[in-house]
């Protein structure tokens, strides 16, 4: 195959093929790109450098051994952070394990390993939750995103090095707050099933994006809607691309209008461009001021994508939604 660009990510899908079917310089390439990239992201969940570096190598591996399973090359970035999860939170329930006493047969699987897990995730949650906006936004794009320092700085109009001094200063912040939480004795939480309506005019694109990701993104039951007073004839075909490089299909899905039994049903209210909105009472309303994608190419709408996903992650920690396990 052509050689392939060193920075490139996500890998493009002739390389991801190219890796899937055997190439060992494709898949080389692909784990150079990716293994500082999954450090950095095992970083922001609070691990320290060395365990970052052990799960990423772990990860790695496992990409090696299953890669030529792999179906769909074209939800390659998908598959490749579903297998960085699992590792993520094998690592978690191998910390708190307990060590087997001397000379005693020991279970090989602990009753309270899930509720260890779940627990871990809350914690980090919290933690983030606790961070300034401006930090939250650092650590999104450094360690999510994978920008470079100067990247960062192109975005928010900053220096490269005032970047690196606010990266560290948020890093630290979050793992005091991380800390802390850890330290903290929490009773059992209940949880509700909450119930979301995104709401955009023509509901073709940036609405549909937000539902299809929250129920991609929960691990526990939400009820989600999604309408708009004008809705188009059909989904953005852009949207339907660009959430399946996200490994989440919505070809079988349509706008719809914009009800007042939805508005009803609904605990929290997103407004991501409606026109007309309706009168809101008694609800909670949010507005996202995303850029509107319509008539622009495919990597404008890659870029409205990563925004939306940004915010419902944000929206779940304000939720205390739990993320899907995978």
């Amino acid at each position: 195959m052509a050689s392939a660009d060193s920075s490139q990510w996500p890998p493009s899908l002739s390389e991801a093929t190219a890796a899937r079917d055997g190439d060992q310089a494709a898949l080389a390439s692909i784990l150079t790109k990716g293994l500082p990239r999954l450090v950095s992201f095992f970083r922001g969940q609070g691990l320290a450098l060395a365990d970052a570096e052990d799960v990423a190598s772990d990860v790695c591996e496992s990409l090696v051994r299953s890669i030529g399973r792999l179906r769909s090359p074209q939800a390659f970035e998908a598959w490749f952070w579903r297998i960085a999860r699992s590792k993520f939170h094998d690592h978690l329930r191998r910390r708190h394990r307990p060590l087997p006493a001397p000379d005693l047969e020991t279970s090989r699987v602990l009753p309270e390993e899930h509720a260890l897990d779940q627990e871990d995730f809350r914690r980090v949650r919290l933690a983030f939750a606790r961070l300034g906006p401006r930090d939250r936004e650092l650590l999104w794009l450094r360690e999510v995103e994978g920008l470079s320092h100067a990247e960062i700085g192109g975005r928010i109009l900053k220096r490269e090095g005032s970047v690196r001094v606010a990266m560290l200063r948020a890093r630290r912040r979050f793992e005091q707050f991380l800390k802390e939480e850890q330290e903290r004795s929490h009773a059992a939480e209940s949880y509700q099933t909450p119930v979301v309506l995104f709401m955009a005019s023509d509901d073709s694109d940036c609405s549909q994006m937000a539902a299809a990701l929250l129920r991609a993104m929960a691990a526990g039951p939400v009820r989600v809607f999604n309408g708009g007073s004008s809705p188009a004839p059909q989904v953005d075909p852009r949207t339907v691309a660009v959430l399946a490089e996200r490994g989440i299909d919505i070809a079988e899905a349509h706008p719809v209008r914009l009800s007042a039994a939805m508005i009803e049903a609904a605990e929290v209210v997103v407004d991501l461009g409606e026109e007309n909105p309706p009168v809101i009472a008694g609800k909670r309303l949010v507005r996202w001021r995303v850029g509107s994608p319509e008539g622009k190419g495919l990597e404008e709408m890659r870029r409205a994508r990563d925004e939306i996903e940004r915010q419902v992650w944000e929206l779940m920690i304000t939720l205390n939604i739990e993320p899907r396990k995978l």
